[in-house]
C-alpha cells in the first residue's frame, strides 16, 4: 500500500497535466467551433501553452527531480483557464498574455533550476528593493495608464507598446525582503521599507496595492510570532492610513460609496459591480455555458472582473473549481514554508502563499461586493503580463524552496521541554490556515447567495 502510495504521488504531477491539457483543449476547440475564424488563433495560443507544459514538466523532472509535485501543474491549468476566457472575450488580449506567458515560464525555469537566483536575492536584496522603489517612484514622473482616460492613476512605465506595473516586482521583493530581514531579526527595516512602499502607493492612489502589502504584512508578523501589543498597534496605524486616505483621496471615497450602495446610480459609477452581481445572478448553480454568456457586458472583464465572467459562463461549479485551485497553490506554500531548514526560507515561502491568497481574496470578494473594488488581477487568469510574469517567478522560487523541504508529515506536537518552542508557532500556522479557510468559504458563500438564493 505504501509502495503504491508513493508511485502515485510520484506521478501526481503527470496526471493533473494530462487532466489540464484535456480540459483546456476541450474548451478551446469548442471555442473554435462557435467561431470558426478565429479557430487558427485558438490553435496557436493552446499549442503555444501545452508546450510549455510539457517542456516544463520535461525539464522540471531531469533537473529538479525532488520538488512538489502540485505546484506547476495547478498553475499551468489556471493559465490556460486565463486564456480560453481570454480568447473568448478580447483575442488581442489573448495573444499578448500568451506572449506574456512565454517570458514568464523561462523566468520560471530560471529561478526552479538554478540556486543562483536565490542566493543573488540574499546578497542584494536592499539593491533589488532600492530598484523596485525607483521604478515605482519613476511612474510619478513618466508614468501612463494603458485604457483609462486623463487623470486615472499612472501605475505603468511604458516602453512603446509594452506596459510594466512596478508595483507588480514589489510584491515578490518585499516578501523576500520581510523573509531575510525576519530571519535577522531586524523589525526596524521590514517597518521602514514597507511603511515607505504604502506610503508611496497611498500618494499614486493605488489603494488596492496599500491594503494588500499592509494585509500581507500583518499576516506575515503574526506567523512570525510578533507580540500581540504589537500586532494591535500596527493595526491601528493601518486604520489610521486608511482614514487620511478616505478623507485625502476622492476616489477611496467614490469605491466606498459604490460599496455600501451600488444601487443608487446603476447605470453610472456603479454600473460595472451592478453588472457583475448580475453576473453571478444569470451563471446560477451550472452556468450559461461557455460561449453562451454575456460576459462583455462587464467593463474590464478581462482584468478586475473575470471572476464574474467565470461565474457566469460556469457558474457556481466553476467558481468552486477556481476557488480550490487558488487555495490549493496556497496550502502547498505554506507546506513548502513548514518544510524549510532556515527562517528565512520559512517566510519567503509563506509570504508568497500569503501574499497570491490575499490579492485573490481581495478582488474576488470585490466583484461579490464583500470588499470595496480595489483594481487588482486574479492571479495567473487575469489579462496583465507583469502579474503573470512576476507569479511564475514566484512559483519558480516555491519549486526551488520546495527542493530542500521536508514535505512529509510532521510528527505530532511534542509536550513538556519545548513546549513554547514548538506549539505555539505550529498552532499559529494552524489558526492562520483556518483564517483563510473561512474567509474562502464567506465568500463562496456569498457567491452561492447570488447564483441560486
Amino acid at each position: 500500500m505504501n509502495r503504491l502510495l508513493r508511485i502515485n504521488l510520484w506521478h501526481i504531477e503527470t496526471i493533473l497535466l494530462g487532466c489540464a491539457t484535456l480540459l483546456i483543449g476541450i474548451h478551446f476547440y469548442h471555442l473554435s467551433y462557435l467561431f470558426p475564424d478565429k479557430a487558427g488563433m485558438n490553435g496557436g495560443i493552446f499549442t503555444i501553452w501545452a508546450s510549455c507544459a510539457i517542456i516544463g514538466k520535461l525539464l522540471l523532472q531531469w533537473r529538479l527531480p525532488v520538488r512538489d509535485r502540485w505546484l506547476f501543474s495547478g498553475v499551468m491549468f489556471l493559465v490556460g483557464w486565463g486564456l480560453v476566457i481570454l480568447a473568448r472575450l478580447t483575442p488581442i488580449l489573448a495573444i499578448r498574455q500568451t506572449l506574456w506567458l512565454i517570458l514568464g515560464f523561462c523566468a520560471l525555469l530560471i529561478v526552479a533550476l538554478s540556486p543562483i537566483p536565490l542566493r543573488w536575492f540574499n546578497k542584494f536584496s536592499w539593491w533589488v528593493a532600492g530598484g523596485g522603489v525607483i521604478l515605482l517612484l519613476t511612474t510619478f514622473i513618466i508614468g501612463v495608464h494603458p485604457s483609462l482616460p486623463l487623470g486615472a492613476p499612472t501605475l505603468w512605465l511604458s516602453l512603446n507598446r509594452l506596459f510594466i506595473q512596478p508595483s507588480e516586482w514589489l510584491k515578490f521583493v518585499l516578501v523576500g525582503c520581510f523573509a531575510i530581514q525576519i530571519a535577522q531579526h531586524r523589525w526596524q527595516n521590514i517597518l521602514f521599507l514597507w511603511g515607505m512602499v504604502i506610503c508611496l502607493f497611498m500618494l499614486q492612489r493605488d489603494f488596492g496595492v496599500a491594503t494588500l502589502f499592509m494585509a500581507v504584512l500583518f499576516q506575515l508578523a503574526y506567523l512570525a510570532r510578533v507580540h500581540y501589543r504589537i500586532l494591535g498597534v500596527a493595526l491601528i496605524f493601518s486604520l489610521i492610513l486608511a482614514m487620511i486616505g478616505f478623507f485625502a483621496l476622492p476616489i477611496i471615497r467614490l469605491r466606498v460609496a459604490i460599496w455600501v450602495n451600488p444601487w443608487v446610480d446603476v447605470s453610472g459609477v456603479s454600473y460595472q459591480l451592478v453588472q457583475s452581481l448580475f453576473a453571478f445572478a444569470d451563471g446560477g448553480l451550472f452556468g450559461r455555458g461557455f460561449g453562451f454568456g454575456d460576459p462583455a457586458l462587464i467593463p474590464l472583464a478581462h482584468s478586475d472582473f473575470i471572476f464574474s465572467a467565470i461565474a457566469e459562463e460556469w457558474g457556481l461549479v466553476g467558481i468552486a473549481v477556481m476557488m480550490t485551485s487558488l487555495g490549493c497553490i496556497t496550502w502547498r506554500a505554506m507546506r513548502i514554508g513548514s518544510g524549510q531548514k532556515t527562517e528565512m526560507g520559512r517566510f519567503f515561502a509563506w509570504g508568497i502563499g500569503i501574499m497570491h491568497i490575499s490579492q485573490n481574496m481581495m478582488i474576488m470578494g470585490g466583484a461579490l461586493r464583500i470588499f470595496p473594488l480595489t483594481g487588482m488581477p486574479l492571479t495567473f487568469v487575469s489579462y496583465g503580463g507583469s502579474s503573470l510574469v512576476i507569479s511564475m517567478i514566484m512559483v519558480g522560487m516555491l519549486l526551488r524552496l520546495s527542493a530542500d523541504a521536508d514535505l512529509t508529515p510532521q510528527p505530532p506536537l511534542q509536550t513538556g521541554e519545548g513546549e513554547k518552542i514548538i506549539i505555539y508557532p505550529r498552532l499559529r500556522i494552524k489558526w492562520h490556515w483556518r483564517g483563510i479557510l473561512v474567509m474562502l468559504g464567506m465568500i463562496f458563500c456569498v457567491a452561492f447567495y447570488w447564483a441560486v438564493v
